[in-house]
């Protein structure tokens, strides 16, 4: 499900609470800046080495097999001679879930991608839900100290098996930056400063470097897309886009938003 609306200010500071109580996760909070009709990418990934063994019982030979894992997402904007923010958005969250039944015992990945294209405007924020996901969880339960008994403690210990269900929600928030502005860069820097304050983090020293670095200053984008105008002010604009992920429980209420 695909909702475009603006989040409440107090949004994230609930979240935040959520996380303390254990109720939802945060996997990954990162900022992207990208050009006008560009692509942006970012990937989170975690790798693992599977060493394979194989050949003859004279000849054996082993080697290592890699499987990543993580968080990938893909943006890419456009905007409009009216302001308007068109992107298209392609995230995909992998984990690694156990071990199939081959032979060779590689882990099993459990991948979950959405593909979408959505018109919103500056500061507001899209949110892409419905990416579920169920495990199966062993619960022990036992009666205390005769449950530790060797051998007979296993009449007093209950196994059982709990599924688990979650939903991850990405939060996605285009904001159109100019590089020219110092307005623009101040807000972006008093958010930076703000997200890493709530989140537990170190502030971004280098954050002013980071928006006056000749990088920034870029040329006007000519592109194909319909939406393009000649419009300097805004083909040499830049969007910033944050996107925020949890994984909350089913049970999570999604604030008010609007179409």
């Amino acid at each position: 499900k695909t909702l475009v609306g603006e989040l409440p200010p107090n949004f994230f500071a609930s979240l935040r609470l959520l996380e303390q109580e254990g109720k939802a996760s945060v996997l990954a909070r990162p900022s992207l800046t990208v050009l006008n009709g560009n692509r942006a990418s970012i990937e989170v990934d975690q790798t693992e080495y599977v060493k394979l063994e194989g050949g003859t019982e004279e000849n054996r030979t082993s080697r290592l097999h890699p499987i990543a894992y993580g968080i990938n997402l893909s943006i890419t904007p456009w905007i409009s001679s009216t302001g308007q923010i068109t992107a298209d958005i392609r995230p995909v969250i992998s984990n690694a879930v156990g071990v199939n039944n081959s032979e060779d015992q590689l882990p099993s990945v459990f991948k979950r991608a959405v593909n979408t294209t959505v018109c919103l405007s500056d500061g507001q924020t899209v949110i892409l839900g419905g990416l579920l996901r169920k495990d199966h969880v062993d619960e022990s339960k036992k009666v205390p100290i005769l449950g530790d008994i060797p051998i007979v403690g296993a009449l007093f210990r209950t196994l059982k098996q709990r599924q688990v269900e979650t939903n991850l929600v990405l939060f996605i928030t285009p904001r159109i930056v100019d590089p020219h502005n110092k307005i623009d860069i101040q807000r972006e820097l008093a958010r930076i400063e703000e997200d890493c304050n709530l989140y537990g983090g170190n502030p971004i020293n280098n954050a002013k470097e980071l928006f006056s670095s000749p990088r920034f200053s870029t040329e006007p984008y000519l592109g194909t897309n319909p939406e393009d105008t000649t419009s300097s002010d805004l083909d040499s604009a830049q969007i910033k886009i944050d996107e925020y992920r949890s994984e909350t429980p089913d049970s999570l209420s999604l604030p008010p938003t609007r179409e």
